[in-house]
């Protein structure tokens, strides 16, 4: 049976989690700190959302604010960008936005307290694997290393002294017109973040790898080693990478994660992403992914260095995104 990537694994869950956030579901962006730096400014000024961009830490060094607003559509695709789609009514300065910029944006504000539906995401996962199915793990191009499923455990922090605070608006469902709901990161310390993690096999000095496939919420920093959307990496690197996130990565407690027990919702949601990326998996031979983002479809190119490998990207920007991870494994500079 054919080892399962932790990489690739880690790359299709957090597809199909963040593309399927309820939160955004007929969401568009409307403003944005990174059209707008004065947005915040002008909002403190026109209503009363100051308590919001107020009373944060000290070491608070940016403050970002991403507004959305409901735009429904009737047509919808099997798969979705993982960008924000933009709100007709935004400004030019809004329309004119990036694709990375939109990508920032979108990691930033599904990631925002989902780190532990995330992690209870492997185990739904998990959970429809053969006992016997192994995963692998391999950083660049070094010899994949086979670890077993379990035991993996949850590691929490407390992110002491953050250095971005992010304040995300949506409508409500219910309630008069102008209700938002208000998500913010980074506006207090303490606040709780968690990866997972599984031993390194013949390590004595009990080193761990672990995933995180919501730090981006901490914006473009949380990104991985290579620029990946999620973490991929030992536990020393990880710890060292975190002094960029916050001043004091505090850790509060360790786990057994087979104890990541969700709410019905959100189990029902995380059992329909673990499913779609298993399906996924199990067709890899027919139908390929974007390796810096996840999307699937028939728009796809596949990397014209590698010849055996089935390497595939969305779009010139992802292949230019991905190309620091794929340089050390493409087969044109490996011959």
């Amino acid at each position: 049976m054919e080892p399962i990537p932790l990489r690739t694994l880690t790359l299709l869950l957090n597809y199909e989690r963040a593309v399927s956030d309820p939160r955004f579901v007929g969401m568009r962006l409307l403003e944005s700190t990174e059209a707008d730096p004065s947005l915040p400014r002008r909002l403190v000024k026109s209503n009363d959302n100051d308590e919001h961009f107020k009373g944060g830490p000290d070491t608070v060094e940016e403050l970002h604010c991403n507004i959305f607003a409901r735009h429904d559509e009737d047509v919808t695709s099997s798969s979705p960008s993982p960008t924000c789609l933009i709100h007709p009514n935004a400004s030019p300065e809004v329309q004119a936005l990036t694709l990375a910029q939109r990508e920032l944006i979108f990691y930033q504000t599904r990631g925002h307290d989902q780190w532990f539906k995330a992690i209870g995401l492997y185990r739904v996962f998990f959970d429809l694997c053969p006992p016997d199915q192994r995963l692998s793990v391999q950083m660049t191009s070094e010899k994949p290393i086979l670890i077993d499923m379990s035991p993996r455990s949850v590691i929490k922090f407390s992110i002491n002294g953050p250095f971005l605070h992010v304040v995300t608006s949506t409508p409500k469902a219910t309630g008069s017109a102008g209700d938002s709901h208000i998500m913010t990161t980074g506006s207090k310390d303490n606040e709780g973040h968690g990866v997972l993690a599984f031993p390194c096999p013949g390590r004595k000095d009990k080193q761990q790898f672990v995933v995180d496939m919501t730090r981006m919420e901490y914006g473009d920093v949380g990104r991985g080693t290579y620029g990946e959307n999620y973490f991929l990496g030992t536990l020393d690197v990880y710890m060292k990478s975190m002094r960029g996130i916050c001043v004091d990565p505090e850790l509060v407690k360790t786990w057994d994660a087979c104890y990541t027990a969700l709410g019905k919702e959100a189990e029902t949601r995380m059992k329909a992403c673990a499913k779609t990326a298993w399906e996924r998996w199990q067709n890899r031979e027919s139908e390929g992914w974007c390796e810096h983002c996840g999307k699937g479809g028939k728009e796809l190119k596949r990397c014209r260095g590698c010849r055996m490998a089935k390497i595939w990207w969305c779009c010139r920007e992802h292949q230019l995104a991905g190309w620091g991870l794929h340089k050390h494994t493409c087969e044109r500079r490996t011959d």
